[in-house]
């Protein structure tokens, strides 16, 4: 599945300025890579304007079956949503310290948002 799983978008966080050139390849189902498609190229002028969203203090987990958000310290709430990985929307609720969500066992996307900070997303296995 690739470095970026089944997202069908990456972002790129506190480059350095410069130019940049990216392209993407297709792998199917037999891990046989495709022709690269046309490079392109950015240009990232300065920093980024938005904040980081505390690792430290933010951990997803599963236990006893349970998909586990817990975010401990002085935070802001923030927004769950977890994904199945097929990109389809399972579950969503607000965080203010721990959220749990019962799922059925399999691989789980979760994606915790704040105003003004990144998303921070992560991947959880379920058993």
């Amino acid at each position: 599945m690739g470095n970026v799983f089944t997202n069908k978008h990456f972002e790129l966080y506190n480059l350095p300025g410069g130019n940049y050139e990216w392209t993407v390849q297709a792998v199917n189902g037999s891990f046989i890579g495709g022709a690269f498609a046309e490079t392109k190229t950015f240009t990232v002028v300065g920093g980024s304007s938005t904040n980081e969203l505390p690792n430290r203090g933010l951990n997803v987990y599963s236990q006893d079956k349970k998909l586990v958000v817990n975010m401990s310290g002085n935070t802001v709430a923030g927004k769950i949503n977890v994904y199945a990985i097929s990109g389809n929307k399972l579950a969503s609720g607000v965080l203010t310290g721990k959220a749990e969500f019962e799922l059925p066992q399999g691989i789980y996307i979760v994606e915790v948002l704040r105003d003004g900070h990144r998303k921070f997303v992560t991947k959880v296995v379920v058993q």
